[in-house]
């Protein structure tokens, strides 16, 4: 699974030397834990709009059968 681009402006973007999942879950988590923004209907195409996100440190997980992965993104 490749996160790009991180550091992120306005959009962050996941692609897959796969297929991603069809039941796939994301989620984008602050350093406090709370949850800023989940779906389990995304389009690796559009991306995810993270522009309304202050600049800081911010956790990616995606989440899919009995798999999770996290990944640190950096919000400019």
């Amino acid at each position: 699974v490749k996160i790009f681009p991180n550091p992120v402006k306005d959009k962050i973007y996941i692609n897959s030397y796969n297929m991603l999942p069809a039941n796939l879950k994301i989620s984008i988590i602050n350093n406090l834990g709370q949850i800023l923004f989940s779906s389990d209907r995304f389009d690796p195409t559009k991306g995810i709009n993270l522009s309304v996100l202050e600049s800081g440190f911010y956790y990616l997980t995606l989440t899919s059968d009995n798999t999770q992965e996290t990944f640190k993104i950096v919000k400019e």
